[in-house]
């Protein structure tokens, strides 16, 4: 019986056999002639001729069966070989996409940050910065120069005489005050320097 599903199963797996392999004749059946009164023992010579002949026929669909498993196998070993050449190709591919998406991702990151505090926000403080910037240049760069400056502007004030009116004026305010007072208590600079010449 095993033999029998075995048989019926190998047939309805070689109808995917080429028509090459399969052979163009059947095998024969020879029969011999039996004398008809032994009806018994023509039954079992049929039985026994059909045995032998689907056993020859289950060995032929043996071997085309392991030539299509090896020929199967090829094929699968082949596709292998071609699917890792795609995946390193689909690897790359997917690296470099999600590469790109980042760039994408990080310049939309920019833009909404750009946007949540708009272009006027960002506009105001960059003229601030450059205001306080330009301030503390020129309040450093002033203050640098403000001593020489006033120094060479009071040079040429006395020079040119502009101060010679005040400095006599203060002259005889200092002379006319030490004639009528002898500590100099008007002035608390000139008792110091009093003090500093006695001693």
């Amino acid at each position: 019986m095993k033999k029998f599903i075995l048989a019926i199963f190998l047939s309805l797996c070689s109808s995917s056999i080429s028509a090459k392999d399969i052979p163009k004749e059947m095998p024969k059946v020879t029969t011999t002639s039996i004398p008809q009164n032994d009806s018994h023992t023509l039954a079992t010579e049929n039985k026994l001729l059909v045995v032998s002949n689907t056993e020859e026929t289950l060995h032929k669909h043996e071997k085309l069966l392991a030539e299509i498993i090896k020929n199967q196998n090829q094929i699968n070993k082949n596709i292998k070989e071609k699917t890792s050449n795609d995946n390193n190709l689909s690897t790359w591919t997917s690296i470099l996409l999600a590469c790109v998406a980042i760039i994408v991702t990080v310049l939309g990151v920019i833009i909404a940050f750009i946007s949540f505090f708009g272009f006027n926000n960002l506009k105001k403080t960059t003229l601030q910065i450059a205001e306080e910037t330009s301030k503390e240049h020129a309040t450093s760069t002033a203050t640098s120069q403000v001593k020489s400056v006033a120094t060479n502007e009071i040079k040429s004030l006395i020079d040119n005489g502009v101060f010679d009116s005040i400095i006599s004026q203060k002259i005889d305010l200092v002379l006319r005050t030490r004639n009528t007072s002898e500590n100099y208590s008007n002035f608390d600079e000139l008792d110091l320097d009093n003090e500093g010449n006695n001693q």
